[in-house]
């Protein structure tokens, strides 16, 4: 059976780098950070090493091309033999009698790149990406790194990218859905941008997800909430002269560097919008199979389309019951009626149907009878209410049942609308003690989530039902 949920759970894994890819990124920076640290050109001055960027904060997605490696070193940068190119220069002498291929190794503005990061494995393209940095106070802190168009050392805090990653991730902000919805923007603008190196990188994407994110119970909410935030600060972006700016969570005062051009954002913003109206339809489908049809079409075929055999539809609720359910609360409140959430749970989008059933007994025919085969209620009479299709519960099992039954005649004030946990049974009893139509509620929740909802109407006609 497929839901929403787990589409986007699959989506995920399809998107996922493969184990062998982790593997040998694994052996790709183990033995170069070890090489440096021992390598007579340099290892004097290295104190250490750590990884950062997308593979450290593990937001990489598909194939793992780049591996960020910064390395610390006690490198005096006021000293005229210590200038951005110099040390660039040490380094890459260094990193030459590693891989013995001058032609393999390429300077950028503050790094060395490795563009054949495993001679013995040359189908594997990956590209190492290693930085000399000089530690001032301590490897955890803003560090110098060199930027060699510039000819000085600028400060930069890539742990404390890491940091904000890690923290938006944490069970209290995000319930750990914070970096896998990161994946997903990264693959979507990717897919959507329709180039091979789009412009905003992934890195400005993922600060810009946290800048505009807000936990939600679902990845279905939570893209389209964060594309609609997006949407609303930047509402302006076609007549913007510059590009907004993302502050540096590492560095005080400062912002995130980016080489995107204005037209570029533009065309981002304007693939946001189109995303944005294809979510808040797909959000609003009851049926999740029309529903994953909207989702593929933002996400590609890595999003897989549920076919109609494989899933349970959505609860489609009529307008008569809206009408039904806003007339009763009106005309007959309840003093004592409870709602889901104010049990501390959450309603799922994606709200999937249980079929509700009774078993009534009653004086003068002692035999069970099913709800629908009765049509005369005697005051004594006895309904089992119970759960006909357990599919959603033994698919999701361990859940939580809970029951709610609502009169809406003239008692409901005092006696009707409390909602109660399952007693393990999975069957609701109650005894007809007044006239009047009331309906039946069964909630099933997993993870503080409710999954899937049941209803059921009870119509107590007032003709020979009383003395």
């Amino acid at each position: 059976m497929a839901t929403l949920n787990t589409c986007f759970d699959d989506f995920l894994t399809n998107i996922e780098p493969d184990p062998e890819q982790k593997n040998f990124a694994k052996e790709a920076h183990s033995t170069i950070r070890e090489h440096l640290e021992n390598d007579a050109t340099i290892a004097e001055n290295v104190i250490g090493s750590f990884l950062y960027g997308s593979y450290k904060r593990h937001t990489a997605v598909g194939d793992i091309k780049d591996i960020d490696i910064a390395i610390l070193t006690d490198f005096d940068p006021s000293k005229e033999e210590n200038t951005p190119a110099k040390v660039l220069a040490k380094l890459k002498k260094s990193l030459n009698e590693h891989y013995e291929d001058a032609d393999n190794l390429e300077y950028s503005r503050k790094s060395v790149k490795v563009k054949q990061a495993l001679p013995e494995h040359p189908d594997v393209e990956m590209t190492l990406d290693v930085l000399p940095t000089v530690v001032e106070t301590d490897g955890d802190s803003k560090l110098l790194i060199p930027d060699k168009e510039l000819s000085k050392w600028v400060y930069s805090h890539p742990k404390a990218h890491t940091e904000y990653t890690s923290n938006l991730n944490s069970l209290e902000k995000s319930k750990e859905m914070f970096v896998p919805l990161v994946k997903i923007f990264k693959y979507w603008w990717k897919l959507n941008s329709k180039v091979k190196k789009p412009q905003p990188k992934g890195f400005w994407i993922e600060f810009l997800v946290g800048d505009n994110f807000q936990a939600k119970d679902t990845y279905a909410e939570l893209f389209t909430s964060v594309l609609e935030s997006i949407s609303n600060k930047y509402s302006n972006f076609e007549t913007l002269s510059s590009i907004p700016e993302l502050k540096d969570p590492g560095l005080e005062g400062e912002y995130l560097k980016i080489s995107m051009s204005l037209d570029e954002f533009k065309k981002f913003m304007r693939i946001v919008d189109e995303s944005l109206n294809i979510a808040k339809e797909a959000l609003d489908l009851q049926d999740v199979v029309e529903s994953s049809k909207k989702w593929n079409q933002i996400f590609g075929d890595q999003f897989k389309v549920i076919e109609d055999d494989e899933s349970i539809k959505s609860y489609p609720i009529s307008m008569a019951f809206h009408s039904f359910i806003s007339w009763a609360v009106k005309n007959f409140p309840s003093d004592v009626e409870q709602f889901i959430e104010e049990k501390g749970f959450s309603v799922s989008p994606n709200l999937l149907k249980i079929k509700l059933n009774a078993i009534v007994t009653q004086n003068g025919n002692p035999n069970p009878t099913l709800l629908s085969e009765v049509t005369f209620f005697r005051r004594s009479a006895n309904l089992e209410y119970y759960i006909e299709d357990n599919e959603v519960i033994s698919t999701y099992d361990p859940v939580q049942i809970f029951w709610k039954i609502r009169n809406t005649g003239k008692y409901a004030k005092k006696l009707r609308g409390q909602i109660w946990e399952d007693d393990g049974t999975k069957i609701r009893k109650e005894q007809i003690a007044y006239i009047g139509d009331h309906y039946v509620e069964c909630y099933v929740i997993k993870d503080n989530i409710m999954i899937a909802r049941g209803i059921i109407f009870l119509k107590i006609p007032q003709l020979a039902t009383f003395k």
